[in-house]
């Protein structure tokens, strides 16, 4: 082939790679949970969401630290949460025990019932591929 013909489709190919890479490289799936239930009925918004069993996704904004959770039910987003950061390092990292870690990745609900609001805190264990170590808290209102 042609020097001339190949070099319009390469550089045309790198210019589409260029544009679309920056956009996946800063969404990075962390983790998933199926089947999740929630004892409530949870208020995102104007969004009411039934009380029952959904699949859960975290995900993390490497550039920006952010972290959002997805609640879904059949492949259907039903409402994104924006999480508070409450550790981002390894307590082994400062010479402190790491028995608070899990060693797998870990989903759990407390609510504060004087403010109906359903806390659903992530905690990536320290095998987790990315992330490691981080706690984050996704406040949600709820009803009983």
């Amino acid at each position: 082939m042609h020097p001339k013909k190949v070099s319009p489709a390469l550089l045309i190919s790198l210019l589409i790679a260029l544009l679309v890479c920056p956009v996946t490289a800063d969404l990075k799936k962390v983790q998933m949970f199926k089947k999740v239930n929630f004892p409530y009925n949870l208020i995102h918004d104007e969004t009411t969401i039934e009380k029952g069993k959904y699949d859960i996704l975290i995900l993390a904004y490497r550039e920006v630290r952010q972290w959002s959770l997805k609640i879904m039910k059949k492949g259907e987003t039903l409402c994104i949460l924006n999480g508070i950061i409450l550790r981002d390092e390894c307590p082994g990292a400062r010479g402190e025990e790491m028995k608070d870690v899990p060693e797998e990745a870990t989903l759990k609900l407390s609510r504060v019932p004087v403010k109906k609001i359903l806390n659903i805190i992530f905690e990536a264990g320290w095998l987790t591929e990315y992330y490691t170590c981080y706690k984050v808290k996704f406040p949600i209102q709820y009803e009983e």
